[in-house]
């Protein structure tokens, strides 16, 4: 017993030696390694929300291309990795293998960019995978489910939105003729109707069901309204269509209000305009939220309201001087 008493012992004496020894010896490699702590510290999130991305999209053209690029500038920025498919690419059995592809586990989140990018990915994923993200798609849920999509970026701006900014740039129109077919529209007029009364103004139905309609309805209706508003809806636009309701507009000083650039180019007023980049990078946002844990989100598109100046000094507009937020002279 006296024996491994005083073994301990000696231990005991060894162990104080050697600490006392070695304090500063550990002193300074603690000091050596707080700069490559501090560094890992600071690369850590590119790492956790390294990831591999699939995006799906419609067809190679040019909006899409935009999009594409502003979606994966912010991703490859974060070290996320993507892998891109371009659906019009695939067809036949071709389209049997690229299912089979996104439906790889590897995908941490899978992307559609355009609506029939969007159908493919409900159609050939199982639902129990997730997350799944929209992009450039114009009344998603007229095209696909919404249970089979967590969230994305829509092109639709809120009747609500565009009668606010219409409301402040020009401040003398109060009678809005909305050129529509009440097939595809009628509750985004009913919309319209009510948010139209909280700013003092009135919107009137330019009702059609076929294109035939529109030159006898739009006589009807000139003389009543102080601005024609074109929306999305299949039975009204079409470019022939428009550039025939911008001319006889402008025959009675009327601006008419479009919802993209083509709108501008053919002499609208204004117009909504998108900077279809600057949707990728929106839908790339939202995609870096969920890899780091977030809901998904449905937010309002990224968009301007252009003013056009030539058309606007010709019939003699009326607007502030200095321009709302969100509203801005096309180029």
């Amino acid at each position: 017993m006296l024996l491994i008493k005083q073994i301990k012992s000696s231990l005991k004496e060894s162990a104080r030696s050697s600490s006392a020894r070695a304090g500063p010896l550990i002193s300074i490699i603690r000091f050596a390694l707080l700069p490559i702590i501090f560094f890992f510290a600071l690369i850590y999130p590119l790492f956790a929300l390294a990831s591999d991305v699939a995006v799906i999209v419609s067809g190679s053209v040019r909006p899409y291309l935009e999009a594409v690029d502003g979606l994966t500038d912010i991703l490859s920025a974060k070290d996320v990795k993507t892998e891109v498919f371009d659906l019009e690419r695939y067809k036949g059995g071709l389209k049997k293998k690229l299912s089979e592809v996104v439906r790889d586990s590897k995908w941490h989140v899978r992307v559609a960019v355009g609506p029939n990018a969007a159908i493919f990915l409900e159609e050939e994923l199982p639902e129990n995978i997730t997350p799944i993200l929209y992009t450039m798609i114009l009344n998603p849920d007229r095209v696909i489910k919404e249970e089979a999509f967590n969230c994305g970026v829509s092109l639709d701006i809120p009747v609500e939105i565009q009668l606010d900014l219409i409301s402040r740039a020009f401040p003398g129109i109060r009678r809005l003729g909305l050129l529509y077919d009440p097939v595809h529209n009628n509750n985004f007029f009913e919309k319209g109707i009510k948010k139209a009364g909280e700013l003092g103004m009135r919107v009137y139905a330019i009702k059609v069901s076929a294109k035939n309609d529109i030159p006898s309805a739009l006589a009807a209706s000139l003389d009543k309204i102080d601005a024609i508003w074109m929306i999305p809806d299949r039975t009204v636009i079409s470019e022939s269509i428009v550039g025939y309701v911008i001319k006889e507009a402008l025959l009675k000083k009327k601006p008419t209000i479009g919802f993209n650039k083509f709108f501008y180019e053919s002499g609208a007023a204004s117009a909504f305009v998108f900077d279809y980049k600057e949707i990728g990078v929106q839908t790339g946002e939202i995609l870096l939220a969920v890899i780091g844990g977030a809901a998904c989100d449905k937010p309002v598109p990224r968009f301007r309201l252009w003013l056009n100046p030539r058309t606007v000094k010709v019939i003699d507009l009326a607007h502030p001087a200095d321009l709302p937020h969100g509203v801005e002279w096309g180029p």
